[in-house]
């Protein structure tokens, strides 16, 4: 059985409203050079927008290395933080997610979602987060669009 997705949770991620326990997408993950050691983006989708500048947090990169989390996850974001940058971007940090259906078992992209007018270089420019690492992987960016 599908699961539905939370439309316009990304709309309110994007405008720093704080939506209780979206329910959302993973479209893709890219690894991303910090200045500490590499960080993952994520980007996500509700059904009808994608928000690209959202970064998973360090203590959740086994949903990662054991391939729970992926392209056309489906998961629900229980615990996250949001973060306006000085030159008005937003980044999201997810903290804590709950698996709620595979990428297989979802099949592929979920409606016909458009980015948000958001700066990718938004999620690169903050060095200060507790962000993924995975040493001796490369870049493993799998964009559904």
């Amino acid at each position: 059985m599908p699961v539905e997705l939370t439309q316009g949770a990304i709309s309110a991620l994007f405008n720093g409203q704080k939506p209780k326990d979206p329910i959302l997408q993973c479209l893709g993950t890219k690894f991303i050079n910090g200045p500490d050691r590499p960080r993952l983006k994520l980007n996500l989708s509700d059904g009808i927008h994608i928000f690209s500048t959202a970064l998973l947090a360090h203590l959740l990169i086994d949903f990662i290395n054991d391939g729970r989390l992926q392209q056309y996850t489906v998961f629900k974001l229980k615990q996250y933080h949001s973060i306006l940058l000085q030159d008005s971007k937003r980044i999201v940090v997810c903290l804590d997610i709950e698996i709620l259906q595979s990428a297989e078992e979802v099949g592929g992209k979920i409606g016909e979602p458009v980015r948000l007018g958001v700066s990718q270089n938004a999620a690169d420019m903050c060095g200060c987060l507790p962000l993924t690492t995975r040493p001796g992987v490369e870049d493993v960016y799998m964009d559904a669009l």
